[in-house]
């Protein structure tokens, strides 16, 4: 009776169902696992929930990824988060991301069935956020004001993350030194622009900008090495639609585009977790695809096969 229940819960909380699994300790085998430069065929365990590569003493159970593409799950740095959203991101292998806008009553992110949501929100917001919003613009706060509210975040161990428009408003940006910019500038940035982005660190979303200046944008900001996020971005639902613009933009190549969706976002939505790698000792947390990324990028991140968070495969 309460196992009924319980799952009565589950599935008015809109949150996938898990398929079932009672093994702590999980061999999979058989498949390619990325290591940041290409795959390499092996056998990796899952003991609870985390990645091993030495053999356990005892496997609970044996998992067959049929040669298929190991890959970290993708984040998105800009989702539009419900509870009706998140059946679509997991579908595409997103498992992080950051949204604009507080959880909902009742709302089943973070939990094991589904996406780890982090909260970006304003400065004077009830409940606190795990990052704060700034607006930086015509319509919001100064340059001045802006590192008034990334100053008073430090101290509150809250990283701050920008919404910018213009050239001048990735600028102010830059100078308030906030942690993420959540978007291409409509105007042209400069090599000096790009150059200071990445003496601070300061990551920069992909999404935005125009189709006379985004190329360029993100060539510059590659060329000095700034760390580049992935976001939907508006009829572009996710960050898988952006993912597919990229590709057909040819700024990046495969490697580097898949790096940037599953290494680089993830860690930067949540940067203390074990998460964006498959090492020994992270999250047993993965997608699996059919083909090669780095062969066919857009065909591969379209055909995902397997899908487990923390050891547990979601059925979706």
């Amino acid at each position: 009776m309460r196992t009924s229940l319980a799952l009565l819960l589950l599935a008015l909380s809109g949150a996938p169902f898990l398929q079932a699994q009672s093994a702590a300790t999980i061999e999979f085998d058989n498949g390619q696992w990325f290591d940041g430069n290409g795959f390499k065929r092996g056998t990796v365990y899952s003991v609870n929930g985390i990645l091993r590569y030495k053999k356990p003493t005892a496997i609970g159970q044996t998992v067959d990824l049929a040669g298929g593409y190991v890959v970290p799950p993708f984040g998105d740095a800009d989702a539009r988060y419900s509870g009706t959203a998140t059946l679509q991101l997991l579908s595409e292998g997103i498992f992080y991301a950051l949204a604009q806008d507080g959880p909902q009553a009742g709302s089943a992110a973070n939990t094991p069935q589904n996406v780890d949501v982090a909260f970006a929100g304003e400065p004077e917001q009830a409940s606190r956020p795990d990052m704060i919003r700034i607006l930086i613009g015509p319509n919001g706060t100064t340059a001045s004001e802006a590192t008034n509210i990334v100053l008073q975040s430090y101290a509150k161990k809250l990283r701050t993350v920008a919404r910018i428009d213009s050239a001048a408003d990735y600028r102010a940006a830059v100078a308030a030194d906030v942690d993420l910019i959540l978007r291409l500038p409509n105007g042209a940035l400069s090599k000096a622009d790009a150059a200071q982005t990445a003496r601070q660190r300061i990551q920069v979303v992909t999404a935005g900008g125009t189709a006379e200046t985004k190329a360029a944008n993100l060539r510059l900001l590659k060329s000095a090495r700034v760390e580049l996020v992935l976001a939907g971005d508006g009829a572009l639902a996710t960050a898988r639609g952006e993912a597919l613009q990229l590709h057909a933009l040819g700024v990046f190549s495969n490697r580097e585009l898949l790096k940037m969706w599953s290494e680089i976002t993830p860690r930067a939505i949540f940067p203390t977790r074990r998460i964006g790698y498959l090492r020994d000792s992270y999250e047993a947390s993965f997608v699996v695809l059919k083909q090669n990324p780095l062969k066919d990028f857009s065909a591969a991140v379209q055909q995902i096969t397997h899908r487990f968070k923390k050891g547990r495969q979601l059925a979706l």
